[in-house]
């Protein structure tokens, strides 16, 4: 057999031990989750460990492909949503009697973060007020019943119809008795198995002061929220076992996103951040490269592919 330099994955990535060990732990988490998926809804699971940082937001589409869409046959339809859209609050009641159809949500902010959520989950629901205009929303459906991939293909259609306000009729071949079903939100089993298995922090952990940077550019918009992005994703690949934690009106903020959705913070105002970890380096160093982020000066940082990490520590 001939082999072809395109038959080989690009494994560059992996060149060193950390991003290696890194890549492992990300391996192990997801091979623990999909011995899960025949009892939970891989939302919920997600969303437990981002809230609890076991995971990156950056890893999140990955695992959707990978569980959902390989694996599962999961079918998908996405959108970009053309005005804002307030999602509502009883979407929970409108599709309760979907019990035969498991769906999972995930939509990308401004940013390009990837966000989740279960339909059937209040608790998701309830932390969720809308979706920006040109947001990217995509759906995953799949028919627990009989697997029938055009029943998966209608539901994520449908689906897509409540969300945005319209009518939707004859559900009938979604409410099918089965087996058994994907619980509607919260539940729990194997997520400790999960936990586990998600990168586990080291022993005898460091931690700085809030120290504060103050933005210098007229709002801290979208283009700084970018740069501080590709910033903290520099420093985290140099020191993978640290964490950069960013703290805004006294609040934890776990998505960047958030401080320029707000459209609050203006020039002069100070964003506190932290770092947590077993060896804490190149702390001065992150801050000065945060307070150019959060300068008119953002843009150095916004060079060069969005995918490729910046090599700045």
């Amino acid at each position: 057999m001939s082999v072809t330099a395109e038959s080989y994955l690009d494994y560059s990535s992996f060149g060193t031990r950390n991003a290696f060990n890194e890549a492992i732990r990300f391996f192990k988490t997801v091979t623990a989750i999909s011995g899960s998926l025949k009892n939970q809804n891989l939302s919920d699971i997600i969303w437990d460990l981002l809230q609890e940082e076991k995971i990156g937001p950056q890893q999140v589409p990955s695992v959707y492909s990978t569980l959902l869409i390989d694996k599962l046959g999961y079918s998908a339809k996405s959108i970009n949503f053309l005005t804002e859209v307030a999602l509502k609050k009883d979407i929970c009641s409108d599709i309760k009697d979907w019990t035969s159809i498991d769906l999972n949500c995930i939509y990308y902010s401004a940013t390009g973060y990837p966000m989740v959520f279960n339909p059937k989950n209040k608790k998701h629901i309830n932390e969720i007020s809308k979706f920006n205009k040109d947001f990217h929303f995509v759906v995953y459906a799949r028919d627990l019943a009989d697997n029938n991939t055009e029943v998966s293909k209608a539901a994520c259609e449908d689906f897509l119809k409540i969300l945005l306000g319209k009518p939707v009729k004859n559900v009938a071949a979604y409410t099918k008795k089965i087996a058994r079903s994907v619980p509607a939100g919260g539940g729990t089993a194997s997520k400790q198995k999960i936990k586990k298995q998600a990168a586990v922090k080291p022993k005898n952990m460091l931690r700085t002061d809030k120290l504060g940077v103050v933005v210098s550019n007229e709002l801290f918009h979208n283009g700084n929220v970018e740069a501080w992005t590709r910033i903290i994703k520099s420093y985290s690949a140099k020191y993978p076992d640290n964490q950069v934690k960013v703290f805004y009106d006294g609040e934890l903020i776990k998505k960047l996103a958030a401080l320029f959705e707000w459209g609050k913070v203006k020039s002069g105002t100070r964003i506190f951040f932290q770092v947590e970890g077993p060896v804490l380096k190149d702390i001065v160093k992150l801050k000065n490269y945060l307070y150019e982020g959060a300068s008119e000066r953002f843009e150095n940082f916004l060079r060069g592919p969005a995918h490729k990490t910046l090599k700045l520590f």
